[in-house]
């Protein structure tokens, strides 16, 4: 029951795109086109479908990391950041150089926190949370060595 004047046609369905007047019969939409930052445009009337145009520009969003964005202008959710820091491991002990800023590090150091069995926590550099759940209380799995009543040692 739908005519075809009533449907909406959209320039190659791409999320920045406009409503074309195609629903009128032209093939030209009334509109500029940009690219993603907005620097670079295509003046109207633009052919329908079109594609943003080329931008050779730096994005220049900021990222959650607090860096800016340094690929060429985009659309849609910004590539991992591509700056190189120093960064602190997992288990904190050490602090490495030169890492990608979106990259987690680790280094060779055995975790060794203390846990409440007693023993030393020997899984090499970690999330403390790892620590969390070997020290909830059960068997951290290392052998005990204490001597019981029976004169024999824990296993």
């Amino acid at each position: 029951f739908f005519s075809s004047r009533r449907r909406h046609t959209r320039c190659s369905g791409v999320s920045w795109a406009r409503r074309c007047v195609q629903e009128t019969g032209a093939v030209y939409a009334n509109q500029d086109i940009s690219c993603a930052c907005g620097q670079t445009v295509i003046k109207a009337p633009v052919k329908c479908p079109s594609n943003p145009p080329f931008c050779n520009k730096i994005c220049g969003k900021k990222l959650l990391c607090g860096h800016q964005c340094m690929y060429n202008c985009h659309q849609g959710e910004c590539p991992p950041c591509r700056e190189t820091t120093q960064k602190v491991c997992r288990c904190k002990q050490e602090l490495i150089e030169n890492v990608l800023c979106h990259k987690e590090v680790l280094c060779l150091q055995i975790c060794n926190k203390s846990l409440k069995c007693g023993h030393k926590c020997t899984v090499q550099c970690h999330k403390a949370e790892l620590c969390a759940i070997k020290d909830n209380g059960e068997s951290c799995g290392q052998k005990c060595g204490k001597p019981k009543e029976c004169g024999h040692n824990c296993t």
